[in-house]
């Protein structure tokens, strides 16, 4: 049976809907909605009389027995099942098994014409006619008109709702309401598994992610304790090279130094300028004429660069230059970051590769494998970079990016020697300045000469970066005295150490390149000595 009620309020009245929804196993939506307040929202009491004042009394509008009211909004709740309110609803997909068949459930909408009505009202219960005459209806209608324009707001405020009769629904069986809630259930709970089942993806990605970075940690303070934290620099002048006789011999030269900077771990090689006119001429290597030498400094430096570099990467770093014309002839240096295809390694040396990257995936980089490794970052091409690998047994490299490290990343964590950089400097001066490894620069400095103190009567104190530095054919006094900036006479003062290596030697003079291999043979014990000592 259809019900005509009110309630003091709009909560109130939603509240009444919502009973009827359940009573009818119905959902209702709003499908019409009309406010005449000129303020506030629907379902709010008018702010003042004259908000009253623009609205006409009425006594037929709502069966209130001949109380007059003002109509303030209007509110049409429609049944779900209700007629299609747009031509352009899409059907649902969903199909069910029906007695053997599939019958395709594509709307919900079956045409049902059961509706709510909400009406927000401003009712004068005390201005209620004793009989429905239009005598009665002017005359009331001018006192009520009379009280507001006065300014006083008579009368209350209400919520009338029509409500029809739970049977009233038309052209939906409950067989068919119930079959929707159904597989409108089953969608949820579809839904809510599949939720629940990512949230567990998530957490037990997260929780794997955690196990190898604590794994990783773990390794990383394991390495951290066979790592060597100290580094070895060695400084000597370019001007080595001048005394070959042929740009063959200049460059089996810097081979041999090379040789000698590898076999003892020389972590860092400056090239100074011992003339001081490196600020004057030019750096780049180019030679100046038929016949005439290039400048010894920087191709020292380039010829120590390319046999520092590993051979599957020489290609992309450097190209034809005469610098180079007879660098294919020396003796490789082999190092550990000089890795063979075959061989397995923790770290790699690399260079990234000139490929389109998809969004969220790392870079390309050729490492001298048979084919190209995935990093964990996006870089710019042609970049050389060194990769820690993927090396965990059940791991393929594809699935897990190799990781881009730092340097002095094989150095630190598992002790390996990965090499040498090159520095090129303008003058002596400029060799303690500039340091790689420390914002504090080099905190144990050694200089060679046959002037300085019996390396054997000295003893190295521990220390982080030492730094040992070479004079040319007239030794570091000639350095020092080319370089304006430094103040100094004596070259002894600029060091910790003076020192000579080779005391009572059999021939006037050494040459830089024996010099490197007496005095790192001589030093060895002695720097290992210090290093153990300390730990």
């Amino acid at each position: 049976m259809a019900r005509f009620l009110h309630e003091s309020n709009l909560t109130s009245a939603i509240k009444v809907i919502k009973d009827y929804e359940k009573e009818s196993d119905a959902k209702f939506a709003v499908t019409v909605q009309q406010n005449y307040c000129q303020q506030g929202e629907f379902g709010m009491p008018p702010h003042d009389a004259e908000e009253v004042l623009r609205h006409k009394v009425m006594f037929e509008e709502l069966p209130l027995n001949g109380i007059p009211h003002v109509m303030l909004g209007l509110k049409k709740f429609t049944c779900q099942h209700g007629p299609k309110r747009k031509c352009d609803i899409k059907k649902s997909k969903m199909s069910e098994d029906i007695e053997g068949g599939k019958k395709s459930a594509n709307s919900k909408k079956f045409g049902c014409t059961s509706v709510i009505l909400m009406h927000n009202v401003w009712v004068f219960p005390e201005f209620k006619i004793p009989s429905d005459t239009l005598w009665h209806r002017r005359e009331t209608s001018k006192k009520i008109k009379n009280q507001l324009e006065q300014k006083e707001l008579i009368g209350e405020h209400r919520i009338y709702l029509n409500i029809p009769d739970p049977k009233a629904h038309s052209n939906h069986l409950s067989e068919q309401a119930l079959e929707w809630k159904d597989w409108k259930k089953d969608v949820k709970e579809r839904k809510k598994k599949k939720r629940e089942e990512k949230l567990i993806q998530l957490a037990e990605q997260q929780m794997q992610e955690k196990e190898e970075m604590l794994s990783n940690e773990k390794e990383e303070n394991e390495l951290a304790e066979y790592g060597r934290p100290w580094t070895l620099s060695i400084a000597l002048p370019g001007s080595i090279l001048d005394n070959a006789q042929s740009p063959e011999l200049r460059t089996y030269l810097a081979g041999q130094i090379a040789r000698a900077l590898v076999i003892f771990n020389i972590d860092e090689i400056i090239i100074f300028d011992e003339s001081g006119a490196a600020a004057r001429d030019n750096t780049d290597g180019v030679y100046s004429g038929i016949g005439k030498k290039g400048n010894a400094n920087v191709q020292l430096a380039r010829i120590l660069q390319y046999l520092e570099c590993p051979q599957y990467l020489r290609k992309s770093f450097f190209p034809k230059h005469n610098d180079l014309q007879y660098a294919g002839l020396l003796n490789p240096l082999d190092c550990p970051h000089h890795v063979r295809a075959d061989e397995e390694i923790a770290y790699r040396e690399g260079v990234v590769v000139d490929r389109p990257v998809a969004k969220g995936r790392g870079s390309h980089v050729n490492v001298g494998l048979y084919k190209e490794v995935e990093i964990d970052k996006k870089l710019q091409a042609q970049l050389r970079v060194t990769v820690k690998m993927n090396t965990k047994k059940g791991t393929p490299t594809k699935h897990a990016p190799c990781k881009v490290v730092s340097p002095s990343a094989p150095r630190l964590e598992a002790g390996l020697y990965w090499g040498y950089s090159v520095r090129l400097a303008s003058s002596l001066g400029a060799v303690f300045t500039g340091c790689p490894f420390s914002d504090n620069g080099y905190d144990l400095t050694i200089g060679t000469s046959e002037r300085g103190t019996k390396a054997d009567d000295v003893d190295l104190p521990h220390f982080k970066h030492a730094l040992i530095i070479f004079g040319g054919v007239q030794g570091l006094e000639l350095s020092l005295e080319m370089d304006e900036e430094l103040l100094v006479s004596d070259p002894g003062v600029l060091f910790d150490h003076y020192i000579n290596v080779c005391p009572d030697q059999g021939s006037r003079t050494i040459r830089t390149e024996e010099a490197v291999l007496i005095t790192m043979a001589t030093l060895r014990p002695k720097i290992l000595g210090a290093q153990d000592w300390n730990r």
